[in-house]
């Protein structure tokens, strides 16, 4: 069984690999995509330490998490101000027996739902929302650190290599 298995799986490997060469790919995409490309840095007498670390920072791909934490902490800080636990709701209803015995039963039913707080569930949804926002602002901290140290080390590593 668990031979076949092996058998069954590189008959499939050989089948896509001769169907990914016999595609009609041209020539110069192959190449584009088999070289690793890398541009030169160029030296900027210009570029300040401080500048190369802000933009650093502003490209660093945990940038985006730290934005949805913000967000996060944001919506829990909302929702603890409010002075219902959740969306209120409107019902309507309307019910008779025209259909079934016609004996002129009909009624009318409307309501208005207001979810209110249970005890103690909106100071403690206050207080998420702030544990929330200070654990933002000790991530963008963290992130400002860890995006100074790659600076740092690609700096010292540039330097290292005599340039």
């Amino acid at each position: 069984m668990k031979q076949s298995l092996n058998i069954l799986l590189a008959v499939a490997a050989s089948v896509a690999i001769n169907t990914a060469l016999a595609a009609d790919i041209p020539t110069d995409e192959l190449q584009r995509h088999d070289e690793h490309q890398h541009s030169d840095i160029q030296a900027d007498a210009s570029l300040t330490l401080a500048a190369a670390l802000q933009t650093t920072l502003e490209r660093y791909p945990s940038t985006v998490e730290l934005e949805a934490r913000v967000n996060e902490a944001g919506a829990w800080k909302k929702r603890g101000r409010s002075w219902i636990a959740g969306s209120p709701a409107l019902s309507l209803r309307y019910q008779t027996d025209e259909y079934n015995h016609d004996t002129g039963l009909e009624e009318f039913e409307s309501g208005i739902e207001l979810p209110l707080w249970n005890w103690g569930e909106r100071a403690s949804t206050k207080k998420l929302g702030k544990a929330y926002s200070e654990e933002a602002a000790l991530a963008q901290d963290a992130l400002t650190l860890a995006s100074g140290g790659s600076s740092a080390h690609c700096i010292m590593g540039h330097r290292a290599d005599g340039e």
